[in-house]
């Protein structure tokens, strides 16, 4: 089909459109006429425009991409902290240095991460309802850090005595 002569295409999409605004001059029956890309378009190049559903689906698919990182990155922050409680003690105490080690990993910072990171998971509302099942988890491990530190070492000593 041939377009007529006065004939207007107006094209229309997410990334690109005409915003008419009243211009700032001093004839007030003026119009500003601005053409606006946005900056996706730009940065991705020339390519054909997805319709705004593909957009949305996209765009979903990255937060939930964001969120399963900040999950795994919360627990593995918890669980890095914990392993380095557990090379403290072994490595790096003696015996002189138990009360010490006791107070400052088993009472402050393992307490203390335990709290921050069931924050953020409440917070982000990471696993939903799920989320309880941390509880036991957290549990778990601090009961696992006092066996992994004092009452292993009490074994070792004993079996070797």
């Amino acid at each position: 089909m041939a377009k007529k002569k006065n004939e207007i295409s107006i094209r229309s999409s997410a990334a690109e459109y005409l915003t008419y605004v009243p211009s700032v001059g001093e004839q007030e029956d003026s119009v500003e006429m601005r053409y606006e890309v946005s900056l996706d378009y730009l940065l991705k190049g020339e390519q054909n425009m997805k319709t705004y559903y593909d957009y949305l689906e996209e765009s979903t698919n990255v937060v939930k991409n964001n969120t399963n990182r900040n999950k795994i990155i919360t627990i593995l922050s918890y669980l890095l902290i914990w392993a380095v409680a557990m090379i403290v003690f072994w490595f790096f105490t003696s015996g002189s240095d138990a009360m010490g080690y006791s107070l400052m990993f088993l009472w402050i910072i393992l307490p203390v991460t335990t709290f921050v990171v069931s924050i953020v998971i409440g917070k982000n509302d990471f696993w939903e309802k799920g989320k309880w099942a941390f509880t036991l988890f957290f549990g778990v491990m601090y009961m696992l850090a006092e066996y992994g530190t004092f009452k292993m070492a009490n074994n070792i000593a004993v079996i070797c005595h």
